[in-house]
């Protein structure tokens, strides 16, 4: 495929021209649906990094490698970013993942002190 019907066929984020350039949807996504799909992207990425690291835990007993595990996986959430489409304010959901899981973090850490 050309790069020019790449661009061309490419009407939202880097999400949308991926899905259109490997024919798994036919029109462009608009920048909003775009970016709904990129965020749940990126929670199911950073929800699945939890929970191999909980299963690292309960397998190995080692709260260590767990914790390093996560540490390094989660904190690469940002390679989803590129997919955001930049030309509807909803690419701002790509914050609700550090929000959410500092939110977590407060809340076990300090509220239920685990």
């Amino acid at each position: 495929m050309a790069e020019d019907d790449t661009v061309s066929r490419s009407g939202g984020g880097h999400l949308s021209a991926f899905l259109l350039n490997h024919y798994i949807i036919s029109k462009p996504l608009s920048p909003l649906i775009n970016n709904i799909a990129a965020a749940l992207l990126t929670v199911a990425y950073v929800r699945g990094v939890m929970e191999v690291g909980a299963q690292i835990r309960t397998k190995y007993r080692q709260a260590e490698l767990s914790c390093k595990f996560i540490h390094l996986c989660a904190c690469s959430f940002v390679i989803w970013w590129p997919l955001f489409d930049t030309n509807h304010w909803g690419w701002r959901l790509n914050v609700t993942v550090p929000a959410v899981m500092i939110m977590r973090l407060v809340w076990v850490a300090a509220i239920k002190k685990e």
